[in-house]
């Protein structure tokens, strides 16, 4: 009798504190999950290490190898320019990624923002926000971003110069223009 106690007890305590285990344990037997982390791993490490994994640099071009099929020298070929396309497909991984990155955690914030006044007056307020929400979905995501940028470039060049706007134009140089793509994601 005292032994079938002790594994209850056991049994209990690690069905109570043993969430996080079980929630890894069933990711792993999803061989798809794995393989997808494995694939996203692999793209976040040649993004980081680009310099040391690409062949070539990205933008060194070679105009006598301009075109050039895939070989021993281009594995994925050359561009017009005689650039590597392997290699600026590895650098072109740093950019998707930290517009992916980026754009999630903007949404992120909006949508924590939104929801916590959305929650919080409740109500008309609450009916209100949620139709503006369902306005938004029914237009195509691409044409809203399209939307956005235009609105956000719009407002920038023609808005007086103040510390913001001039802020909020270094912001997207440095970025490479790619700031308000980022915001329209989000």
């Amino acid at each position: 009798m005292h032994d079938t106690e002790n594994e209850e007890t056991l049994r209990r305590r690690q069905s109570v504190d043993s969430p996080r285990r079980d929630a890894l344990r069933r990711l792993f037997k999803n061989r798809l999950a794995v393989a997808g982390a494995v694939v996203i791993l692999a793209f976040l490490l040649a993004a980081l290490f680009a310099p040391l994994v690409a062949p070539k640099p990205y933008d060194e071009g070679d105009l006598v190898m301009n075109n050039a099929l895939p070989g021993k020298d281009y594995p994925l070929g050359a561009d017009f320019m005689g650039r590597d396309m392997l290699s600026r497909l590895i650098y072109g991984t740093r950019v998707s990624l930290t517009v992916g990155f980026i754009g999630a955690v903007t949404a992120f914030l909006i949508g924590i923002a939104y929801g916590t006044i959305s929650g919080f007056f409740g109500g008309k307020t609450d009916s209100v926000m949620m139709r503006i929400v369902d306005i938004l979905y029914a237009f195509p995501t691409l044409l809203l971003i399209i939307l956005l940028m235009v609105v956000f470039k719009t407002a920038l060049g023609s808005a007086p110069k103040s510390p913001f706007v001039n802020g909020l134009i270094a912001i997207d140089r440095s970025f490479g223009g790619l700031l308000f793509i980022m915001i329209g994601i989000g």
